[in-house]
């Protein structure tokens, strides 16, 4: 059964309207999986303290705390031995893929991520996505991987295929 976004014209009609560095920045990605599956961890962020306790600060991957919601993204298996410690308000998702799009990403570079959540959206994926200074990262739910990954494979072949088109002589 189709997704109702998964219409191809709309993911061909936003790449037609990227500018070219974004259309080359999507062509020349490429995806880096991490072999460790992740939990995100959501505390209010009063309590920050004692989740970092519970988690401990060297084993997380990243930790976001904008004064009202502390969150962490962890090691699956490090949040499940540590489980019992953790706050009681803590909630948590389990079973995450953390994909590295490896792609230099200027931070002026315009309709990037939006190409690559169209394209997730056209098959009903739903993902975080983390900005590094240089690339983006994607958190997707490891039952929805393997149709995250083919959608992302076609949207890289089919801003490569719009890239080389660019490039012909007329």
């Amino acid at each position: 059964m189709s997704h109702p976004a998964s219409d191809p014209s709309l993911v061909h009609d936003l790449l037609s309207s990227l500018p070219p560095s974004t259309l080359a920045a999507l062509a020349g990605t490429r995806l880096e999986v991490l072999d460790e599956l992740y939990a995100v961890v959501g505390v209010p962020a009063a309590e920050r303290a004692l989740l970092l306790a519970a988690i401990g600060e060297p084993s997380y991957g990243v930790a976001i705390d904008d004064g009202v919601e502390f969150t962490l993204l962890a090691p699956e298996r490090h949040v499940m031995q540590n489980l019992a410690r953790l706050p009681a308000s803590h909630q948590v998702v389990h079973d995450y893929r953390f994909v590295r799009l490896l792609a230099t990403l200027p931070w002026d570079t315009v309709g990037y991520g939006a190409a690559v959540f169209t394209a997730l959206a056209a098959v009903g994926v739903s993902a975080g996505l983390f900005s590094g200074y240089t690339m983006d990262y994607l958190l997707v739910n490891d039952a929805d991987w393997p149709s995250a990954q083919a959608a992302l494979d076609a949207l890289i072949a089919l801003a490569d295929v719009m890239t080389a088109k660019d490039k012909e002589v007329p």
